[in-house]
Protein backbone atom coordinates (compact mmCIF):
# COMPACT_ATOMS: atom_id res chain seq x y z
CA UNK A 1 0.00 0.00 0.00
CA UNK A 2 1.30 3.86 -1.20
CA UNK A 3 2.43 5.96 2.18
CA UNK A 4 -0.57 8.25 0.74
CA UNK A 5 -3.38 5.51 0.76
CA UNK A 6 -1.66 4.51 4.21
CA UNK A 7 -2.05 8.18 5.55
CA UNK A 8 -5.71 8.40 3.75
CA UNK A 9 -6.96 5.21 5.83
CA UNK A 10 -5.61 6.24 8.89
CA UNK A 11 -6.58 9.68 9.23
CA UNK A 12 -10.34 7.71 7.90
CA UNK A 13 -10.16 5.46 10.39
CA UNK A 14 -9.27 8.53 13.56
CA UNK A 15 -12.17 10.24 11.86
CA UNK A 16 -14.75 7.51 12.29
CA UNK A 17 -13.65 6.71 15.87
CA UNK A 18 -14.02 10.07 16.95
CA UNK A 19 -17.50 10.65 15.36
CA UNK A 20 -18.46 7.62 17.37
CA UNK A 21 -16.83 8.91 20.56
CA UNK A 22 -18.71 12.12 19.86
CA UNK A 23 -22.16 9.97 18.80
CA UNK A 24 -21.44 7.85 21.77
CA UNK A 25 -21.09 10.44 24.15
CA UNK A 26 -24.46 12.40 23.35
CA UNK A 27 -26.64 9.69 22.78
CA UNK A 28 -25.78 8.70 26.50
CA UNK A 29 -26.19 12.20 27.98
CA UNK A 30 -22.61 12.07 28.70
CA UNK A 31 -21.21 14.68 31.52
CA UNK A 32 -20.09 18.27 29.99
CA UNK A 33 -16.76 17.09 31.71
CA UNK A 34 -16.32 14.68 28.90
CA UNK A 35 -17.59 17.06 25.91
CA UNK A 36 -15.03 19.64 27.42
CA UNK A 37 -12.19 16.60 27.46
CA UNK A 38 -13.18 15.76 23.33
CA UNK A 39 -13.02 19.20 22.38
CA UNK A 40 -9.96 19.76 24.46
CA UNK A 41 -8.65 16.48 22.61
CA UNK A 42 -9.49 18.12 18.88
CA UNK A 43 -7.85 21.31 19.98
CA UNK A 44 -4.90 19.61 20.67
CA UNK A 45 -4.35 17.36 17.61
CA UNK A 46 -4.95 20.53 15.66
CA UNK A 47 -2.52 22.14 17.34
CA UNK A 48 0.24 19.44 17.16
CA UNK A 49 -0.55 19.01 13.10
CA UNK A 50 -0.31 23.18 12.61
CA UNK A 51 2.90 23.25 14.36
CA UNK A 52 5.37 21.81 12.03
CA UNK A 53 3.64 24.16 9.40
CA UNK A 54 4.23 26.75 10.99
CA UNK A 55 8.18 25.86 11.65
CA UNK A 56 8.12 25.46 7.80
CA UNK A 57 6.70 28.55 7.05
CA UNK A 58 8.99 30.43 9.25
CA UNK A 59 12.06 28.38 7.79
CA UNK A 60 12.46 26.93 11.59
CA UNK A 61 12.52 23.29 9.95
CA UNK A 62 12.80 22.31 6.27
CA UNK A 63 10.13 21.99 3.99
CA UNK A 64 8.42 18.59 3.59
CA UNK A 65 5.46 18.18 1.44
CA UNK A 66 5.04 15.25 2.62
CA UNK A 67 4.43 16.04 5.59
CA UNK A 68 3.20 19.51 5.27
CA UNK A 69 0.03 17.56 3.15
CA UNK A 70 -0.35 15.38 6.16
CA UNK A 71 -0.60 17.82 8.59
CA UNK A 72 -3.25 20.10 6.86
CA UNK A 73 -5.33 16.82 6.08
CA UNK A 74 -4.85 16.29 9.77
CA UNK A 75 -6.12 19.60 10.44
CA UNK A 76 -8.86 19.89 7.69
CA UNK A 77 -10.31 16.49 9.29
CA UNK A 78 -10.46 18.15 13.03
CA UNK A 79 -12.37 21.02 11.37
CA UNK A 80 -15.24 19.12 10.25
CA UNK A 81 -15.65 17.33 13.87
CA UNK A 82 -14.41 20.51 16.37
CA UNK A 83 -18.19 22.09 15.46
CA UNK A 84 -19.86 18.96 17.09
CA UNK A 85 -17.67 19.30 20.30
CA UNK A 86 -19.26 22.37 21.90
CA UNK A 87 -22.84 20.53 23.19
CA UNK A 88 -25.17 22.38 24.83
CA UNK A 89 -23.72 22.32 28.45
CA UNK A 90 -20.35 22.04 28.18
CA UNK A 91 -19.90 26.11 29.25
CA UNK A 92 -19.89 25.03 32.25
CA UNK A 93 -16.99 23.24 33.71
CA UNK A 94 -12.98 23.34 33.26
CA UNK A 95 -13.18 24.90 29.94
CA UNK A 96 -11.69 28.03 28.56
CA UNK A 97 -14.53 28.27 25.83
CA UNK A 98 -15.86 31.78 25.83
CA UNK A 99 -19.85 32.17 27.04
CA UNK A 100 -20.02 34.00 23.51
CA UNK A 101 -20.19 30.79 21.60
CA UNK A 102 -23.51 30.04 23.26
CA UNK A 103 -25.12 33.57 23.68
CA UNK A 104 -24.35 34.21 19.83
CA UNK A 105 -24.66 30.64 18.40
CA UNK A 106 -25.28 32.48 14.41
CA UNK A 107 -21.98 33.68 14.84
CA UNK A 108 -19.93 30.76 16.10
CA UNK A 109 -21.20 28.56 13.49
CA UNK A 110 -20.08 31.42 11.19
CA UNK A 111 -16.53 31.06 12.74
CA UNK A 112 -16.28 27.50 12.82
CA UNK A 113 -17.32 27.15 8.78
CA UNK A 114 -15.06 29.86 8.06
CA UNK A 115 -12.93 26.89 10.16
CA UNK A 116 -13.66 24.65 7.78
CA UNK A 117 -13.56 26.34 4.40
CA UNK A 118 -9.87 27.59 5.55
CA UNK A 119 -8.68 24.09 6.77
CA UNK A 120 -9.91 22.71 3.55
CA UNK A 121 -8.42 25.10 1.48
CA UNK A 122 -4.91 24.72 3.24
CA UNK A 123 -5.13 20.44 2.60
CA UNK A 124 -6.12 21.03 -1.18
CA UNK A 125 -3.28 23.55 -1.81
CA UNK A 126 -0.41 21.12 0.05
Amino acid sequence: MKEGMKIGLILTLVGVGLMGVYRYASAHGKKSEDVIEFRKSIYHIVGWHMAPLGAMMKGEMPFDKDLFAKNATVIEQMSKIAPDSFLEGSDKGKTKAKPEIWKDKAKFNEAMQRFQTEAAKLARVA
